[in-house]
Protein backbone atom coordinates (compact mmCIF):
# COMPACT_ATOMS: atom_id res chain seq x y z
CA UNK A 1 0.00 0.00 0.00
CA UNK A 2 1.34 3.44 -1.46
CA UNK A 3 1.61 5.86 1.55
CA UNK A 4 0.84 9.76 1.34
CA UNK A 5 2.02 10.96 4.59
CA UNK A 6 3.71 13.94 4.41
CA UNK A 7 3.26 14.58 0.36
CA UNK A 8 2.27 17.91 -0.71
CA UNK A 9 -0.87 18.84 -2.47
CA UNK A 10 0.77 20.30 -5.47
CA UNK A 11 4.28 21.57 -7.24
CA UNK A 12 3.85 24.45 -9.57
CA UNK A 13 6.45 24.60 -12.10
CA UNK A 14 6.66 27.65 -14.21
CA UNK A 15 8.60 30.46 -14.93
CA UNK A 16 8.36 32.21 -11.73
CA UNK A 17 11.86 34.75 -12.28
CA UNK A 18 12.50 34.54 -8.55
CA UNK A 19 15.95 36.65 -9.05
CA UNK A 20 14.21 38.86 -11.50
CA UNK A 21 11.23 41.33 -10.82
CA UNK A 22 10.08 39.99 -14.31
CA UNK A 23 6.37 41.62 -15.82
CA UNK A 24 6.09 39.40 -18.83
CA UNK A 25 2.41 37.75 -19.40
CA UNK A 26 4.38 33.77 -18.29
CA UNK A 27 5.63 34.95 -15.65
CA UNK A 28 2.44 36.81 -14.07
CA UNK A 29 0.18 34.56 -14.84
CA UNK A 30 2.23 31.61 -13.27
CA UNK A 31 2.26 34.13 -9.61
CA UNK A 32 -1.63 34.90 -10.34
CA UNK A 33 -2.09 31.00 -10.36
CA UNK A 34 -0.08 29.76 -7.47
CA UNK A 35 -1.33 33.03 -5.40
CA UNK A 36 -4.44 31.60 -5.51
CA UNK A 37 -3.60 28.25 -5.15
CA UNK A 38 -1.48 29.13 -1.55
CA UNK A 39 -4.63 31.42 -1.06
CA UNK A 40 -6.70 27.92 -1.07
CA UNK A 41 -4.46 25.47 -0.09
CA UNK A 42 -2.26 27.40 2.17
CA UNK A 43 1.77 28.12 1.30
CA UNK A 44 3.21 24.71 3.48
CA UNK A 45 0.64 22.89 0.78
CA UNK A 46 2.15 24.40 -3.09
CA UNK A 47 6.19 23.77 -3.90
CA UNK A 48 7.35 25.99 -6.39
CA UNK A 49 9.60 25.38 -9.23
CA UNK A 50 11.22 28.24 -11.45
CA UNK A 51 12.12 27.27 -14.95
CA UNK A 52 13.81 30.22 -15.15
CA UNK A 53 17.83 30.04 -16.50
CA UNK A 54 18.34 28.07 -19.54
CA UNK A 55 20.05 25.54 -20.25
CA UNK A 56 21.75 25.05 -17.14
CA UNK A 57 18.43 25.23 -14.76
CA UNK A 58 17.00 22.21 -17.56
CA UNK A 59 20.29 20.44 -16.46
CA UNK A 60 19.19 20.91 -12.56
CA UNK A 61 15.82 19.80 -13.36
CA UNK A 62 16.31 16.05 -14.23
CA UNK A 63 17.66 15.06 -11.13
CA UNK A 64 14.77 17.80 -8.63
CA UNK A 65 11.56 16.13 -10.64
CA UNK A 66 11.70 12.70 -9.61
CA UNK A 67 12.53 13.59 -6.09
CA UNK A 68 9.49 16.17 -6.43
CA UNK A 69 7.34 13.77 -8.37
CA UNK A 70 7.89 11.51 -5.33
CA UNK A 71 6.65 14.04 -2.76
CA UNK A 72 3.50 15.74 -4.01
CA UNK A 73 0.06 14.32 -5.59
CA UNK A 74 -0.14 16.78 -8.71
CA UNK A 75 2.40 19.08 -10.88
CA UNK A 76 0.83 21.74 -12.55
CA UNK A 77 3.36 22.73 -15.40
CA UNK A 78 2.96 26.37 -17.44
CA UNK A 79 5.58 26.07 -20.00
CA UNK A 80 6.48 28.15 -22.81
CA UNK A 81 7.69 26.83 -26.03
CA UNK A 82 11.59 25.26 -24.95
CA UNK A 83 9.36 24.19 -21.47
CA UNK A 84 7.11 22.15 -24.43
CA UNK A 85 10.08 20.66 -25.88
CA UNK A 86 11.76 19.85 -22.69
CA UNK A 87 9.67 19.66 -19.61
CA UNK A 88 6.37 18.38 -20.09
CA UNK A 89 7.90 14.88 -21.93
CA UNK A 90 10.02 14.48 -18.91
CA UNK A 91 7.51 15.16 -16.78
CA UNK A 92 5.00 12.24 -18.72
CA UNK A 93 8.33 9.78 -18.79
CA UNK A 94 8.88 10.75 -15.22
CA UNK A 95 5.09 10.08 -14.37
CA UNK A 96 5.61 6.61 -15.83
CA UNK A 97 7.06 5.77 -12.97
CA UNK A 98 5.29 8.01 -10.18
CA UNK A 99 1.53 8.12 -11.21
CA UNK A 100 0.44 11.63 -10.07
CA UNK A 101 -1.92 14.10 -11.87
CA UNK A 102 -0.24 16.51 -14.08
CA UNK A 103 -1.72 19.40 -14.96
CA UNK A 104 -0.86 21.61 -18.00
CA UNK A 105 -2.24 25.17 -17.92
CA UNK A 106 -2.12 26.86 -21.38
CA UNK A 107 -0.08 30.82 -21.45
CA UNK A 108 -0.78 32.41 -24.62
CA UNK A 109 -2.95 30.72 -27.80
CA UNK A 110 0.45 29.64 -29.63
CA UNK A 111 0.49 26.07 -28.43
CA UNK A 112 -1.82 24.63 -31.59
CA UNK A 113 0.00 26.45 -34.41
CA UNK A 114 3.23 25.15 -32.37
CA UNK A 115 3.07 21.38 -32.14
CA UNK A 116 1.46 21.03 -35.85
CA UNK A 117 5.15 20.21 -37.16
CA UNK A 118 6.24 18.72 -34.11
CA UNK A 119 4.13 15.13 -34.17
CA UNK A 120 6.66 13.69 -31.14
CA UNK A 121 5.28 16.39 -28.83
CA UNK A 122 1.81 15.64 -29.54
CA UNK A 123 2.11 11.68 -28.53
CA UNK A 124 2.10 11.64 -24.86
CA UNK A 125 -0.62 14.47 -24.41
CA UNK A 126 -3.57 11.79 -23.49
CA UNK A 127 -1.21 10.73 -20.47
CA UNK A 128 -2.11 14.26 -18.94
CA UNK A 129 -4.62 14.90 -16.78
CA UNK A 130 -6.14 18.45 -17.80
CA UNK A 131 -5.26 20.73 -19.97
CA UNK A 132 -6.24 24.11 -18.82
CA UNK A 133 -6.63 27.56 -21.25
CA UNK A 134 -8.56 30.91 -20.23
Amino acid sequence: MKRNINKKTVCIIGHFGFAKNLLNGQTVKTKIITKELEKQLGKEEVLKIDTHGGKKKMLQLIFQLPVTMKNVKNIIMMPAHNGIRFFAPLLVFFNSFFHIKLHYVVIGGWLPEFLENKKTLCCNWWLVTGIFRK
